[in-house]
């Protein structure tokens, strides 16, 4: 799995601003992942190391842990806001420019027109390209379609203006998932390492350890942890890419 996720790092481009923080977060946790357990057992080199019972090895084992659960904390935190950062960037319909009032009429007509149709052939108008600047323009009711057809209607013509740009951002989310789950495993690799024997006695250890980081990123030890997932929307979109490249 390592030599996969070299191969997957060495392919990140590195010219987008994304890719380059993702290749580095995942250089890092790599790392972690892969000399967890070594580094640990390092503890076992100190020359008081005979004179611990079995709980005073275990502490000295975390120990040698703390640099590397800091780690793998920040690269969570990062990822998540590099995730809303994608998100926010996402391109959108852009909305009716004030002093377009001849475009702004002819869209209303079209929805007019649409509302007006019985609902097979409105379904159908729906996924013509002369009418997908006005659904997409105005909330789904106004042209008489249901959201999911507004929905693909609306990707369509975004999918349309700015191709190149999702397909690029297609790659970052796909390096985000990527670099998330290898950070999800070096979390795991941490635990082994520490010998925690359930996630409570991981969060006791881990909270004083990264107390300060989280009060810096003004977020909670829950959320760090949780998964994290994008915009329905946003994954529709990509899903439909995807669909019409087949």
């Amino acid at each position: 799995m390592s030599d996969f996720y070299i191969n997957l790092i060495n392919g990140l481009n590195v010219s987008r601003q994304v890719q380059k923080q993702i290749h580095g977060i995942m250089m890092a946790q790599l790392g972690i992942k892969n000399t967890a357990r070594e580094t640990a057992a390092g503890a076992a080199k100190s020359s008081n190391w005979g004179h611990l019972n079995d709980v005073g090895k275990r502490a000295a084992k975390r120990d040698e842990l703390s640099t590397f659960v800091k780690s793998n904390t920040q690269a969570r935190i990062a990822l998540k806001k590099l995730r809303q950062d994608v998100g926010a960037a996402m391109p959108k319909v852009a909305a009716y420019d004030p002093s377009d009032m001849v475009g702004f009429l002819a869209d209303q007509e079209k929805r007019a027109f649409l509302r007006s149709l019985p609902d097979d052939q409105r379904a159908k108008a729906a996924l013509n390209p002369d009418f997908a600047a006005a659904i997409a323009k105005a909330p789904a009711a106004l042209s008489g379609v249901g959201e999911g057809t507004h929905q693909v209607v609306t990707n369509s013509l975004l999918v349309k203006s700015n191709g190149a740009d999702l397909a690029q951002m297609a790659n970052d989310l796909e390096a985000l998932n990527w670099a998330e789950q290898l950070t999800r495993e070096a979390g795991k690799e941490i635990r082994a390492a520490g010998e925690f024997a359930h996630e409570t006695d991981f969060r006791t250890w881990a909270k004083p350890q990264i107390e300060s980081i989280l009060k810096e990123a003004n977020v909670d030890f829950d959320a760090v942890h949780e998964r994290s997932s994008d915009d329905p929307n946003i994954r529709s979109i990509f899903a439909q890419m995807g669909e019409a490249a087949e």
